[in-house]
């Protein structure tokens, strides 16, 4: 049985959302909906929407400056390439809000990715 998370959920800590559908980065194809390969953003727990996450810095500064794929260490049993392709799809779409973008990109590297590495 599933159970729904209410937003006072959200500020709990310990709060980790159930997302069953991004444990593994999506196949993209040129029919893909950018809007499924993002959870919805208020199942995006809230450190994520927040400068001061680690990885909301890898997401912004992968879209102000690019990033080079091979600085990024990726999580066991994460296809290396699908997950930089899943998450560059998503930054590289206009049509998403800027924030939901971010959030959203920054939760999924840290669930496919244990570390990156900036020069």
């Amino acid at each position: 049985m599933k159970t729904e998370k209410t937003s006072q959920d959200k500020s709990n800590a310990g709060y980790n959302p159930v997302v069953p559908d991004f444990d593994q980065p999506h196949e993209i194809t040129e029919n893909t909906n950018i809007h499924s390969l993002l959870p919805k953003m208020n199942d995006i727990p809230d450190e994520f929407d927040n400068h001061c996450n680690k990885w909301h810095r890898v997401v912004t500064t992968w879209f102000f400056n690019g990033i080079i794929k091979d600085h990024l260490k990726v999580k066991s049993g994460i296809d290396k390439n699908k997950a930089f392709r899943h998450i560059s799809y998503v930054i590289n779409d206009w049509g998403l809000k800027h924030e939901h973008k971010l959030a959203g990109a920054a939760f999924l590297m840290s669930l496919w990715f244990d570390d990156v590495f900036l020069s």
